[in-house]
């Protein structure tokens, strides 16, 4: 009757990979039969590892959490459904999720009627942020940058005007458990107005960013260029106020000099006083 029992008793986890968001929390679930009764089993063992290593994630053994050889990676960030185990919930509960808690984990649980095992595969990814826009005005081009980060690599796009698609630059760095992106477009056509689309897509989360840039001649910095006739125009009034300036000085000193010379005297003698 035992090992009847003990045939019957299944850990029964899913089969399809869990994914966990960055920053968020992640349930891996995994249940067993349940008792007969509500109340915890006397010698109801559960436990968590790591199937890479053998690190202990979370154990719970004699009615309580048993935390003293969980691994320092997940201290304070793990949790059980104690209230539910009686109803066959062994479920782990991951905060604050990180890029190192992506791989396998084995959930073992055991009792007076059976043991059972089953693994749980854990996949990451974290949202891409807002892309930060940044524009660069050169003498012969315009370079238009993006810039955000997230996990997994982006696919990415540079739509033009009829949506037909862009060669762009992309770099992709990665650390702390993301992928530091920047990805821009350069416009050759200095006198040419231009109308850009960024189309940066993340699958596992299902993630779509789409963010658009008009360029237009006349705008200032964040417009991306000036139209060159103004600023020739400009250069002009400039130049003609300083010779203006230059010629009304002159002037001015050409009179002042002329006000303080000294007049000269004229002294004439009569004829025919002196014989």
């Amino acid at each position: 009757m035992q090992f009847l029992l003990s045939a019957l008793y299944k850990v029964q986890v899913p089969s399809e990979p869990l994914m966990a968001v960055r920053g968020s929390y992640a349930v891996l679930n995994c249940s067993f039969p349940s008792v007969a009764q509500s109340g915890i089993p006397s010698d109801l063992l559960v436990t968590w590892q790591r199937m890479e290593d053998s690190r202990v994630v979370h154990s719970f053994y004699y009615g309580q959490n048993q935390l003293s050889r969980q691994s320092g990676d997940y201290k304070y960030r793990t949790s059980l459904y104690v209230s539910e185990l009686w109803t066959g919930n062994a479920s782990l509960k991951v905060t604050d999720v990180r890029a190192q808690d992506a791989g396998r984990y084995l959930c073992t649980v055991s009792d007076d009627r059976g043991t059972d095992k089953a693994e749980v595969q854990v996949e990451y990814a974290a949202f891409y942020s807002e892309p930060l826009l940044s524009i660069e005005v050169g003498l012969h081009n315009t370079s238009v940058q993006f810039e955000t980060q997230g996990f997994p690599k982006a696919e990415i796009q540079w739509l033009g005007l009829q949506d037909q698609e862009l060669e762009h630059e992309a770099d992709f760095k990665y650390g702390d458990g993301l992928f530091h992106l920047r990805t821009s477009y350069v416009l050759q056509d200095h006198g040419a107005n231009a109308s850009l689309t960024l189309r940066l897509s993340n699958p596992p989360l299902q993630q779509l960013l789409v963010r658009r840039v008009n360029i237009s001649q006349g705008q200032g910095p964040t417009g991306t260029r000036r139209d060159d006739s103004a600023v020739a125009l400009t250069c002009a009034c400039v130049i003609l106020t300083i010779v203006c300036a230059a010629l009304l000085f002159h002037i001015w000193r050409q009179r002042k000099k002329s006000q303080h010379q000294p007049r000269q005297r004229c002294e004439c003698g009569t004829k025919g006083e002196e014989q």
